[in-house]
């Protein structure tokens, strides 16, 4: 199977070759990139035609494999061509933008929209089965795209779990195909037996001969990852209930499944089994038809609710009044369960509280700056710097690429997951989440200063008896005056430990700062807020590193506390997909580490352990940052996406994200920063250039958690923050405001933590 594909750096006009994403039985995927008038670098997928069975590659131009397969070859290119062509252009909700049809090389190019977000696949593992409610807004949300489709005359034929992606606004959309056909044709190659699926409809198989695709196939496709994600199944395939009922025995697929799944939804229940037939022509025969299925019964004298309002209509079935009206009620509760809504708009409600009016010298900022950053930036943050130039060069789009980090998962994974993405599209997210660029070294000299000087406590004396109403006025008076904090001094960096064995703390002072994004800034996302002025009213000390190996195991080994194995680690299978492996743990995460590497495969609960134990040892609070106090001491005075510059540039002298030692260490497709930083994995704390605060590993290394819930249902928090990005990280998850979660006893090999401690 495996071909000559194209190499990085190869132009398909105006597109640049990134790296191969992966290949199959009907052509290659691959990551490019383009630049725009801006300059703004944006990330693209696109799919080339280049069938195993019948091409070659000569020179970069796909021929036959053989004189005797021209004629064949001829055929389906020129039937990919009219399907390319149909599927360009198709912009709807559920379904990811495809965006051009390229016709080079002697092929096809399908060019659409980077796939945001982690796959349906990955959050059923996080979460379990979902409910029928869960299941018909699943619906709602994905048949606008397969609408799409269904009027240009194409076919998908791709539906399955791991192409249903969720968004940073939390919408399920179906990303663009791999093996498309065309209404009232045959396919243009059948499926061969080592690439069938669960979810492969049966006049796909290559053995079928096919005369006529329809929407049925992707009505079969869509039901049968209905029942996985109702039951955590995969259905029998295809080719085994042919194969049984060849032999006169009754269909084996596992009907009292969906029986048990779907409960008293009998709509739900009847239109799957109907959708699963091995018939085409006994499933519905058009997405009009697979809605009015689902219609559950009207019960007698039910209230007539309309459907849709006059200001946006409704994307839902028009079910009887009291159905339509459950419809949204459910729409609103499930979405935040199956599509959990995006840390960054709680984050954003949070913000929008506080004071959002500025000063005339600290406008929001709309672009980033190539200019090195003011030294009068001190004035409103509590962390002062020289400035440092900045590069515009950037790597990927606000909105084109949800990332994926090649990630953790990308929101929330618990611990007793069998499979999960690493956190963040997110985007999120590796997921990367995600991307390429150059960058030479940045030389690391940042001067630094902040904060308060240490004051010693004062005894009390005791108070005076008042005599008259004067005095008790006068000593009113005197102690407003002694109640007026002293100046901040900002001429020394503060660190401290304190204990001989404690982590070294640095303090930070009080101050405010532009939280947030731009929409301007490449890779951002939508759950990312709009930059805010937030106050910062009380000055902390924050961990100058990660919490080692080291730090963490003599915590283990003071308390007696045993932490179980299980720990979410990269799969070789594909990079950004984790799947949790039961024998990993922070002493064995699936890489070599000394005792001075940041301890992964951590949980929130067993960072906030670590927090009490070190609180009861020192007597002071230790805890999690707030996300507030986490990106004001990232940011360190600056307001660009990196806190070394607005660009990628140099980012392998300041952060370990994914770079090209990974790849070559994991042999796996990643997004990458096109540079070295040394080290694939983990490397150990403090190996590369402080932020101007003089904190290491703010970006890159292992993600770090915060305390705040990030989304909640129920009254339930299902996901916490994590902030900085990880040794898998791609470029535009190693940004300042960046932002994931998981779920708080979820553990992956590429998460760890810092802790604050309070200062009075």
């Amino acid at each position: 199977m495996k071909r000559k594909t194209l190499s990085p750096g190869t132009k398909l006009s105006p597109y640049l070759v990134s790296n191969e994403i992966a290949q199959d039985f009907f052509g290659v995927t691959y990551l490019v990139t383009s630049k725009s008038e801006t300059g703004e670098v944006k990330r693209f997928q696109v799919r080339e035609f280049f069938p195993a069975s019948l091409s070659m590659r000569r020179f970069g131009k796909v021929y036959s494999a053989r004189r005797t397969l021209k004629q064949e070859f001829q055929a389906a290119k020129s039937a990919c061509g009219e399907v390319f062509s149909g599927f360009e252009g198709v912009v709807a909700d559920g379904l990811v933008p495809v965006l051009d049809h390229l016709e080079s090389n002697n092929t096809h190019f399908l060019v659409s929209k980077f796939p945001p977000g982690e796959t349906l696949g990955e959050i059923q593992q996080q979460y379990g089965e979902l409910t029928p409610d869960q299941i018909r807004v699943l619906f709602d949300g994905i048949l606008p795209g397969l609408e799409a489709l269904e009027e240009r005359g194409v076919v998908h034929g791709g539906i399955s779990p791991d192409t249903v992606f969720r968004t940073d606004e939390g919408r399920p959309v179906l990303n663009a195909p791999t093996a498309p056909g065309r209404v009232g044709h045959a396919p243009i190659l059948g499926v061969p037996d080592d690439f069938v699926t669960a979810y492969t409809a049966p006049e796909w198989l290559q053995s079928a001969e096919t005369e006529s695709l329809s929407t049925a196939a992707d009505v079969y496709s869509l039901s049968a990852l209905a029942v996985y994600l109702l039951t955590g199944k995969a259905p029998l395939a295809v080719p085994a209930r042919l194969e049984a009922m060849s032999e006169g025995e009754d269909d084996p697929f596992d009907w009292a499944a969906i029986d048990a799944a779907t409960g008293d939804d009998t709509a739900l229940r009847d239109t799957l089994k109907l959708s699963l037939s091995l018939i085409p022509e006994e499933r519905p025969e058009s997405y009009a038809a697979f809605r009015k299925a689902l219609i559950p019964p009207d019960p007698v004298a039910a209230p007539v609710v309309a459907a849709t309002t006059a200001e946006s209509g409704s994307r839902f079935p028009k079910w009887g009044g009291w159905a339509a009206a459950a419809a949204v009620l459910v729409a609103i509760v499930s979405l935040f369960f199956l599509f959990p809504r995006p840390d960054g708009e709680q984050q954003a409600d949070t913000i929008k509280s506080a004071e959002t009016s500025l000063s005339p010298e600290r406008p929001v900022s709309t672009s980033q700056s190539t200019e090195p950053q003011p030294a009068s930036m001190s004035d409103r943050s509590g962390i002062a710097t020289d400035g440092g130039s900045v590069s515009d060069d950037q790597n990927g789009s606000a909105d084109d690429v949800p990332s994926s980090e090649n990630p953790v998962a990308a929101e929330d994974e618990p611990i007793d997951a069998t499979t999960a993405s690493e956190p963040m599209d997110v985007s999120e997210d590796a997921t990367g989440g995600i991307d390429s660029d150059a960058g030479p070294d940045i030389e690391p000299s940042i001067s630094v200063s902040n904060d308060l000087p240490e004051e010693a406590p004062l005894p009390e004396p005791d108070a005076p008896e008042l005599d008259t109403e004067e005095d008790e006025a006068d000593t009113a008076a005197d102690d407003e005056v002694a109640a007026e904090p002293e100046p901040e001094d900002v001429s020394l960096p503060r660190e401290f430990s304190d204990c001989e064995t404690c982590p070294e703390m640095v303090r930070v002072g009080a101050g405010s700062f532009m939280m947030g994004s731009p929409a301007t800034e490449s890779g951002r996302n939508s759950a990312e807020p709009e930059p805010s002025l937030i106050d910062v009213d009380d000055p902390f000390a924050i961990m100058k590193t990660e919490v080692t190996v080291g730090q963490f195991e003599a915590y283990l080994q003071a308390t007696g506390v045993s932490i179980a194995p299980g720990c979410a680690t990269n799969s070789p299978d594909r990079a950004g997909y984790w799947s949790t492996d039961r024998s990993a743990s922070f002493r064995s995460p699936g890489f070599d580490q000394s005792a001075d590497h940041p301890a992964v495969c951590i949980s929130r609960d067993d960072a906030e352990d670590y927090a009490d134990w070190l609180s009861g040892l020192t007597g002071e609070i230790y805890r999690l940052p707030t996300a507030e106090e986490w990106e004001y001491a990232a940011r360190a005075g600056t307001e660009s996406a990196y806190f070394w510059g607005s660009g990628v540039d140099g980012a392998c002298a300041h952060a370990n994200g994914g770079d090209a030692d990974l790849v070559a260490e994991t042999s796996q497709d990643w997004i990458v920063l096109n540079c070295s930083d040394a080290n694939p994995f983990t490397a150990k704390a403090a190996s590369y250039a402080p932020n101007a605060a003089g904190l290491y590993d703010m970006a890159g290394n292992a993600w770090e958690w915060v305390s705040d819930c990030a989304y909640e249902q129920d009254g339930v928090c299902r996901g916490y923050g994590l902030r900085g990005g990880s040794w898998a990280s791609s470029p535009d998850q190693l940004r300042s405001a960046k932002r994931h979660s998981a779920p708080g006893a979820a553990r992956y090999n590429t998460v760890g933590f810092r802790l604050v401690r309070e200062i009075e």
